[in-house]
């Protein structure tokens, strides 16, 4: 198995190291820990039909076969592997896209989908409480949108046939939604009415704030002088006294 699949994927870290362990078929469902000797209710907590094992919760159960789906429909197709997920991990990255963004997403979607109906199986478990398969594809929709909307990315990159245009709609991205980078800006800079500027010469600037914990209670400041050529900075700091409404 090539593991740069996994560890080139550029997931989140949590969820590389979870789609390692999945991969080793490490990750504690009830089957592993009762063979360390506890017990406990075995049965799979997403359908509670089946006993909980690492392919069933991920692969085989009717709660995750419903986000299989959302991504066979969003993408027209899967690499899914039913009888393995780990296979599955792996065979992902062949999926074929002529745009790198869609490439991307399609890279995500399958990191994300497994990680959170592990925590849809961990919430049931340890909170008590639930939520409908819909609602953590909406999450995994979410959190694609979120990560690629984060990256740096060029126009060419948007480029793409009228199919992987139809994914970037239902995901409601566009390349508009991206900040661009600014290459050899020409023309004069506008400077932000907010933004820091040391003093003219022969001139100290000081710059202040405070705080306090309560009102009336202990209250506190501190500020920092600057010279104009930045080469003499003094700090202080105070805390004590109360502050009250007067």
């Amino acid at each position: 198995m090539d593991w740069r699949i996994i560890w080139e994927g550029k997931w989140w870290p949590k969820i590389t190291i979870f789609a390692w362990l999945v991969s080793k078929g490490r990750i504690l469902t009830w089957d592993k820990i009762q063979k360390r000797g506890y017990y406990g209710p075995s049965r799979c907590s997403l359908c509670n039909r089946e006993e909980e094992n690492q392919e069933h919760i991920l692969n085989k159960c009717l709660y995750a076969r419903i986000l299989w789906e959302r991504i066979t429909s969003l993408f027209g197709k899967t690499m899914r592997d039913p009888s393995s997920i780990p296979n599955t991990i792996m065979q992902w990255g062949k999926g074929q896209f002529r745009s790198r963004v869609i490439r991307r997403i399609w890279n995500l979607s399958v990191g994300f989908v497994i990680w959170f109906l592990w925590k849809e199986r961990n919430r049931r478990i340890f909170q008590g409480r639930s939520c409908e398969p819909e609602r953590i594809w909406e999450e995994v929709c979410k959190s694609i949108k979120e990560t690629v909307l984060s990256e740096t990315w060029e126009e060419e990159d948007w480029r793409m046939n009228q199919e992987e245009g139809g994914i970037i709609s239902n995901l409601n991205m566009e390349f508009s939604m991206i900040y661009p980078r600014k290459k050899n800006r020409i023309g004069p800079q506008i400077q932000s009415p907010n933004q820091f500027r040391y003093p003219g010469e022969h001139f100290i600037k000081l710059n202040f704030d405070g705080a306090s914990k309560g009102n009336p209670g202990p209250a506190g400041l501190g500020g920092i002088f600057r010279d104009s050529k930045e080469k003499k900075m003094w700090v202080f700091a105070e805390w004590g006294g109360e502050m009250t409404n007067n």
